[in-house]
């Protein structure tokens, strides 16, 4: 007969996190950890309508296979990690929920957006060869010649050479308050060229 005494607890498993690369998620994988660098950070901002009130931020997060995702905490999750995340830094991330994304306000190249709950998990990494293997920062570069035919508001990253640079000009917002403005001529290897406006 097996010896069924007590042994003490029933050790957790302990073993160091599967990462996933960014790409690879998606609705049907429960449990998945990301290893991503922050290369945006959103301020606070508190919201209200008919169902409440509360706080909101969100980042976006890059990984060493070049894959991005936004991630979004509202009220309590929201107070708990907007002090914890820093641009630049490389983070292990999990227990997060997996959603589509809103592509209106996303303009990341992902079909989904992870909103981080107050059990999420948000563990700072320390800089060594395989973190330094992130980018910084994720293009997506298009030629000049393309923009023409993506909608108004679409993110887009170009590389041209500046043909024209018009003064700064004080302009009138429609608040009443001055900003500054100035208008940049670039044109790329497709032959086209563009009007870049600088504001502030």
């Amino acid at each position: 007969q097996p010896n069924y005494a007590q042994r003490g607890p029933i050790s957790r498993n302990e073993a160091p996190a599967r990462i996933v690369p960014i790409k690879s998620l998606n609705p049907y994988l429960n449990r998945w950890t990301i290893q991503a660098r922050v290369t945006n950070k959103g301020d606070l901002r508190r919201w209200q309508n008919s169902k409440g009130e509360g706080t909101v931020f969100n980042f976006d997060v890059v990984d060493a296979e070049g894959g991005e995702i936004r991630l979004c905490a509202f009220k309590d999750a929201c107070e708990k990690f907007f002090p914890l995340v820093e641009v630049g830094k490389v983070y292990l991330i999990s227990k997060g929920a997996l959603r589509p994304a809103r592509k209106q306000y996303n303009p990341l190249n992902s079909d989904f957006e992870v909103y981080l709950e107050t059990n999420s998990t948000l563990e700072p990494c320390l800089e060594d060869d395989n973190t330094s293997a992130i980018p910084t920062i994720q293009f997506n570069f298009k030629p000049i010649l393309s923009l023409e035919q993506c909608a108004t508001g679409t993110m887009a990253d170009v590389v041209g050479v500046v043909l024209s640079c018009d003064a700064a000009v004080t302009i009138q917002r429609r608040d009443g308050t001055d900003t500054q403005k100035r208008t940049v001529s670039i044109k790329d290897d497709s032959n086209a060229s563009i009007e870049l406006t600088l504001w502030g």
